[in-house]
């Protein structure tokens, strides 16, 4: 017996399902009945994704020979849109704070008795985990997916059968799949945190494509203000500050005055004033996003790295050069993606440790 029922370990938490966001700003509330008539009171194998920042995305397998994901159910069924795990990630950090928010300025909508969570069982290492919902869950959109869902009426809505519904294809962003032991002449766009978190563009996307990209944008550019509520997701086109260049972006968190916007061909954001977010016609969501984050391989557990003196030379380094990079293979469950660095057949990593012991001796 436990002494206190304070001491009782919890049995339920929260998560987010991998790789899908909404068809449109908001989830319907037929999607919500399917992913609960699927889901709950049953068994599955799951994947627990452990990111830099988030925790707790998970991958729920409905079939394991063939592997089949529920992520992949409800894209090939129309009912969610495909979006890339770094990216979901970033859109979970900065929507916390929205979201909570968000409920401040909803007083009117009421309080719902349980929300959704996935209760995880432990697995011994390299077994999958088991994932159960309980049958009184109640799929809620901040617990279980990646988007804020409304408040729906109170009287009861018509629910269209699936097989009836029909749902229009709406583009987003495409990032580029890099694959392992592939090798490509890049530029660093942008450093968020040294060598752990920087941009890149492949050298013919910023030397050719980019270039011809933003004068399209320039020349066709009408400012159009974003109809509706701007909410985390949005796809739009921004004003950057420093240049005043109208370029792609994300709305990745909204606040009293401001928007935080994520440039997609840069990897850089910034906070905007919504006078300065604009509609972005729907042929300008085709190309691919030209900016890719990636972290330094084989950094990870060196402290060196983590000084101001290394972030700084690398900083300095990364300015208007070319780089060959090498992707390597994931560390982890992890949702970065993970290169080598080389530039004028030097390995980054030895260039700058090389700079480094020049006015700092080595560990002995």
């Amino acid at each position: 017996m436990y002494p206190s029922i304070t001491e009782v370990p919890f049995m339920a938490s929260p998560f987010h399902i991998a790789e899908v966001q909404a068809p449109d700003t908001l989830w319907p509330p037929r999607t919500l009945d399917f992913i609960k008539h699927t889901l709950v009171d049953k068994t599955f194998r799951c994947d627990i994704l452990d990111g830099e920042q988030v925790k707790n995305i998970i991958q729920i397998y409905l079939n394991l020979e063939p592997s089949e994901t529920f992520s992949s159910i409800l894209i090939s069924e129309g009912l969610a849109r495909h979006i890339d795990l770094p990216m979901q990630e970033a859109l979970i950090q900065d929507l916390s704070q929205s979201q909570r928010a968000l409920m401040d300025l909803n007083p009117v909508c009421k309080p719902l008795v349980s929300t959704g969570v996935i209760g995880v069982t432990t697995a011994p290492p390299g077994q999958p985990h088991t994932a159960t919902l309980p049958s009184d869950v109640t799929v809620l959109l901040d617990t279980l997916l990646t988007y804020t869902a409304a408040c729906t009426p109170a009287a009861a809505t018509s629910i269209t059968p699936f097989s009836q519904m029909t749902n229009p294809t709406i583009p987003q962003f495409i990032s580029i799949n890099f694959t392992p032991g592939s090798r490509h002449s890049v530029y660093i766009s942008y450093v968020e945190y040294g060598v752990f978190d920087f941009a890149v563009q492949l050298k013919v996307d910023a030397d050719k494509f980019l270039p011809e990209l933003l004068l399209d944008i320039h020349k066709s550019f009408k400012p159009t203000s974003i109809q509706g509520v701007l909410i985390p997701g949005t796809q739009c086109l921004a004003r950057y500050t420093y240049d005043q260049v109208i370029c792609r972006a994300v709305i990745t968190d909204v606040t009293e005055d401001q928007v935080k916007v994520y440039y997609v061909d840069f990897g850089n954001w910034e906070y905007l004033p919504p006078s300065e977010v604009f509609e972005i016609p729907q042929r300008f969501l085709t190309q691919r996003a030209m900016a890719t984050r990636f972290s330094l391989a084989d950094v990870g557990d060196d402290p060196v790295w983590k000084l101001k003196a290394v972030q700084e030379y690398f900083y300095e380094l990364a300015k208007e050069r070319k780089f060959v990079m090498y992707v390597k293979a994931k560390e982890a469950s992890s949702l970065m993606q993970y290169c080598d660095l080389y530039y004028d057949g030097y390995n980054i990593r030895h260039l700058l440790k090389k700079k480094l012991y020049q006015n700092v001796p080595p560990p002995q």
